[in-house]
């Protein structure tokens, strides 16, 4: 009983200065002329406190006006809760959480979560967090049950699209791709979804299945998953110009290889950047094989090592960093000089990226791959 009337005590605490809510359009609302980044006197000159974040927007009061007001999600932009008035629990929880303790940390959030003295937006918060938390800590299959609890007890909370996100990257990396593919497309249906989310889900859903084509092996799976990435090539080339990117946005509209080269000119998102210079560079291999082409066989394999060597850190490419290292080293052996030497080196090459393979995605399907390569490389 103590700690919790220590919770009541703090959320009900009066504020002392007020949240900021920045707008698509620039304006902020507490504080019209708050920095990009507010500053403790950005927060103190506030007049307003944020009460919900929900999926259709946002609730707040203005200080002097007793009736609560709102604003449509899709005009907000962000919004910044005043750390010093911020529930002192919840940071704490998140500091235990942070700290690599996660059971006290989702001992508080749990508290939190149920404390109906809480703002709602905290209640919120705390439960999401301690679902995420499960995958910080790298357990997926807590994960996922977690998040699809959340997602079923608070169907109006903004944390829904993020918990729906986060539960699908649980799924494929328990192996369940095709209930991945299903809950990332289902964020699209969320109400209050906007443009840019929906967009997203319909990308993450491509590259799962891109992800499973690829190891599939299907010349016919990989280019239906091609086709789907090249359908986006007109919005993916509007966002580029949106950003003052025109050139690139230009230069994406004339690449070939079925779109997937215009994603890549076009992102500076690392994830994009990885997943399509691997299947840029797949398609190039095949070309290359099927034809003699050794220019082809050579720009895969140049995107296939700046993927190993600038992505290998990405969240979620792990799959797509493995196949960009197995078919550079299997490029190698390919492009081998005729010479004695000159091949020497190359299967020596080409074993260092097997082996390194094998150290660094063990469990793969690719390190399984690169093991059989290895007792056939004379």
């Amino acid at each position: 009983m103590k700690f919790v009337s220590i919770v009541v005590l703090a959320f009900s605490m009066p504020a002392l200065a007020g949240d900021i809510v920045v707008l698509v359009d620039g304006r902020s609302l507490g504080a019209p002329r708050a920095q990009d980044q507010p500053t403790p006197a950005d927060f103190a000159a506030s007049n307003v406190t944020l009460i919900e974040e929900n999926l259709d927007g946002v609730v707040y009061r203005v200080e002097g006006i007793p009736t609560k007001q709102s604003m449509p999600r899709a005009q907000v932009k962000r919004v910044v809760h005043d750390p010093s008035t911020s529930p002192p629990e919840l940071a704490a929880a998140l500091a235990l959480l942070a700290q690599g303790k996660f059971d006290e940390g989702r001992v508080r959030l749990t508290a939190i979560a149920k404390n109906g003295a809480a703002p709602a937006w905290a209640q919120a918060e705390a439960a999401f967090r301690r679902a995420e938390s499960f995958a910080t800590a790298g357990d997926a299959a807590a994960a996922e049950r977690a998040l699809a609890d959340f997602v079923q007890e608070r169907t109006k909370s903004r944390l829904v699209i993020d918990a729906k996100r986060l539960r699908a990257r649980m799924l494929v990396e328990l192996g369940r791709d095709a209930e991945a593919k299903a809950e990332i497309e289902s964020t699209a249906a969320v109400p209050g979804a906007t443009d840019d989310e929906m967009f997203s889900a319909r990308f993450a859903a491509a590259w799962i299945e891109a992800r499973a084509a690829l190891s599939s092996g299907d010349p016919k799976r990989k280019a239906a998953a091609a086709k789907t990435f090249d359908d986006m090539r007109p919005r993916v080339v509007a966002r580029a110009a949106q950003a003052a990117r025109c050139d690139v946005a230009r230069a994406a509209c004339g690449v070939p290889v079925e779109g997937l080269a215009a994603i890549v000119a076009a992102s500076d998102d690392r994830f994009v950047l990885a997943i399509g210079n691997v299947l840029v560079a797949d398609d190039l291999r095949r070309h290359g094989v099927e034809r003699k082409d050794r220019a082809a066989l050579e720009e895969a394999q140049e995107r296939c090592l700046r993927v190993v060597l600038l992505y290998r850190d990405v969240e979620g490419a792990a799959d797509f960093v493995a196949a960009a290292q197995f078919h550079a080293a299997e490029a190698f052996v390919r492009l081998a000089p005729d010479d004695a030497a000159g091949g020497a080196t190359a299967r020596a090459r080409a074993r260092r990226e097997w082996e390194d393979l094998i150290r660094s995605f063990p469990k793969s399907e690719w390190a399984k791959r690169a093991r059989t390569a290895l007792t056939e490389l004379q």
